[in-house]
């Protein structure tokens, strides 16, 4: 009985809601903090958008390999203060996911940014 209560727990979905946040990692295993955008589209932005809370630990080092889905969302957005104050030397690669970035905040202060890569198939952010 107790097994059978366990199995039927274990396979109940974990739902999210508009602005809830987690932890996933990129392609490098890097662990990065996600907030959901929108619940009913699976969307989710890097970063929780807070100055207290970037998306990375700040002295990383190397490279950063934004995912273009995580936990079956797809991350369309690079929030305010994700890469804030960094100071760790890093590049980062955008996928073609991401059509919105806050110029304004998202790489604030990050003095080791050294490289921002966009792919190639985003038209978005290309000159």
């Amino acid at each position: 009985m107790l097994l059978t209560a366990i199995l039927i727990v274990a396979s109940i979905p974990s739902w999210c809601a508009d602005g809830d946040t987690f932890s996933a990692n990129t392609v490098e295993g890097v662990s990065m903090t996600f907030k959901v955008i929108n619940e009913s589209e699976k969307t989710c932005q890097v970063g929780e958008g807070a100055y207290n809370s970037p998306s990375i630990l700040q002295d990383y080092k190397g490279d950063i390999t934004i995912p273009s889905s995580v936990n079956g969302y797809k991350v369309t957005s690079i929030g305010g203060y994700a890469f804030y104050y960094c100071s760790g030397q890093i590049s980062i690669t955008i996928p073609s996911s991401v059509t919105s970035i806050d110029m304004n905040a998202a790489f604030i202060g990050c003095s080791g940014l050294t490289s921002i890569t966009v792919a190639e198939s985003n038209t978005i952010y290309k000159r």
